[in-house]
């Protein structure tokens, strides 16, 4: 009934944000342990937005073109099925300088519109940004300050149905 569904449906989005969120956390703190000067509490926004620019959960989505489109000279017709990936746009050297360095501080201005698109946009915009970012600022308050060093890891991209690191991202706290 109704009420199976809906709770299929609230269990499949904490699932969903607690893998999410807790990679992203990984990141962020390997990150932190490199970079200690934005290891501050003032700083958390910023080291969050841009622990998703490099790595966000959901890498690759798919909407249906409402209208014709084009692309390159190539006209799409409405219906189509389409691909993007906030992984590669967050990448592309056309909308961010040194796109694969870690630099929280790019965050300190606006980015260019839908150049950082790690929870999608618009009016498919996910659910969960809220939640994930609250998260995020939260777990990572109580490292702001501290020192933090890498122990061991592999912060390698593993794609699948969202991205996470390779292996396990070991930090300890110094």
């Amino acid at each position: 009934g109704g009420i199976e569904k809906a709770a299929e449906e609230v269990r499949v989005a904490l699932a969903a944000g607690f893998d999410t969120t807790s990679h992203t956390l990984a990141w962020a703190l390997w990150h932190l342990a490199a970079e200690p000067r934005w290891n501050e509490r003032e700083a958390i926004p910023l080291v969050v937005k841009e622990t998703l620019r490099l790595y966000p959960a959901g890498w690759v989505g798919s909407r249906v073109a409402a209208r014709p489109f084009e692309v390159d000279g190539v006209v799409h017709p409405a219906g189509r099925l389409v691909f993007y990936s906030p992984w590669l746009t967050h990448r592309d050297p056309e909308l961010w300088r040194n796109p694969s360095r870690y630099d929280p501080g790019r965050f300190e201005s606006r980015p260019k519109p839908w150049s950082y698109i790690p929870f999608s946009a618009g009016e498919r915009i996910c659910l969960g940004m809220h939640m994930a970012n609250l998260m995020l600022h939260t777990a990572l308050a109580p490292f702001a300050g501290g020192r933090l060093r890498a122990v061991s890891g592999d912060t390698t991209p593993r794609t699948g149905l969202t991205l996470s690191p390779q292996g396990p991202l070991i930090v300890e706290t110094t």
